[in-house]
């Protein structure tokens, strides 16, 4: 199946269907909408559809009962686990959308919440001992590889200095 762009029209009915929940933000997501609650995503715009990620159980129920198929982004055989995209007639039946996506946000909202102020910080730690460990810029790596270079040049004057002594 070939990438399907997100219709426009399908955002304010993603919108209409969202729970009504004050933990609830949106945010804007390869060309369409996702959702989370703390910080988890538990539903999003995909193609014609809606993808969600839902408990085991609802999961199961998503499939068996609605033909939901599982959420693989790259087609690589590797779905994630428990997302599903529900069929592409649930975009028009706020309703029952809405059931699905609320489904969907009481599993995320059991999930550890996001900190993004600690991953941030994390992020930061981890790339300034990257930084440590690798020179940036040109001019730093230029003079970190040159402190070997006498050494070398050392070493190639001592071996040519024999070779002309015999």
């Amino acid at each position: 199946m070939d990438w399907v762009k997100i219709p426009k029209e399908h955002h304010p009915l993603f919108l209409a269907a969202l729970p009504n929940d004050p933990r609830v933000s949106t945010m804007k997501l390869f060309g369409g909408i996702g959702a989370a609650v703390n910080g988890n995503m538990f539903g999003a715009l995909w193609a014609k559809s809606v993808m969600t990620r839902l408990s085991a159980s609802d999961y199961r129920r998503a499939v068996d009962e609605l033909g939901a198929t599982p959420f693989d982004p790259m087609r690589r055989g590797k779905p994630r686990e428990n997302a599903a995209v529900l069929p592409d007639n649930l975009i028009g039946e706020t309703k029952e959308l809405r059931v699905w996506l609320q489904r969907a946000l009481d599993h995320a909202a059991t999930l550890p919440a996001k900190n993004k102020a600690k991953n941030k910080a994390k992020n930061q730690a981890k790339n300034k001992a990257t930084v440590k460990a690798k020179p940036s810029t040109p001019k730093a790596r230029a003079s970190s590889s040159t402190k070997a270079r006498p050494a070398k040049r050392k070493a190639a004057k001592k071996k040519s200095a024999r070779k002309s002594k015999r």
